[in-house]
């Protein structure tokens, strides 16, 4: 028995905590979820719309797949958060300037340069503009900004194995 916990106290002891939050390792290594774009047949065989997508098969940049509707109604090119979900993103025509805004709009660009600049968390609100969700909004920007005058973050440093609360520093 003495002989385990000691095993186990040598093998701790040399045990340390990641200095790479869970957050920032998974923005590093984890594949986005793919949006699925729902096209009409007869859209999706049109030589402009072959072009179009084109460059999205072949290098894979977009985190988007694509298939043709079997619906023969179905009118608009249809974006939708999965393959597997039936919620709408977007609804509309698909061409060239649909198609850019909707692989890289001024929001989108917007997180990235957040998220690469450091931001842990983002929040992102869509709202339909009816007044139940302005009072929402309203609710939850006063909520954060109450929050943000009263949490500190852990300040870590790769140097440092313990978490230290730093004055200074809030969470973003």
């Amino acid at each position: 028995m003495r002989l385990a916990t000691l095993i186990i106290a040598i093998c701790t002891s040399g045990a340390c905590a990641c200095t790479i939050p869970v957050f920032r390792f998974a923005l590093d290594r984890w594949e986005a979820d793919k949006f699925h774009l729902v096209m009409p047949a007869a859209v999706s065989q049109t030589p402009e719309v072959q072009d179009l997508l084109r460059p999205l098969r072949a290098n894979g940049k977009a985190n988007l797949d694509f298939s043709t509707s079997k619906d023969p109604a179905q009118q608009d090119t249809i974006l939708r958060y999965s393959r597997e979900s039936e919620k709408q993103v977007w609804a509309g025509k698909l061409d060239a300037a649909t198609l850019s805004a909707v692989l890289d709009s001024p929001a989108r660009k917007k997180l990235v340069q957040q998220l690469l600049a450091g931001d842990s968390v983002i929040w992102v609100i869509a709202d339909s503009g009816s007044p139940v969700d302005v009072l929402e909004v309203e609710r939850i920007e006063k909520r954060l900004k109450f929050l943000e005058q009263v949490r500190r973050c852990p300040f870590r440093t790769p140097t440092t194995q313990t978490a230290s609360l730093d004055p200074g520093r809030r969470c973003a």
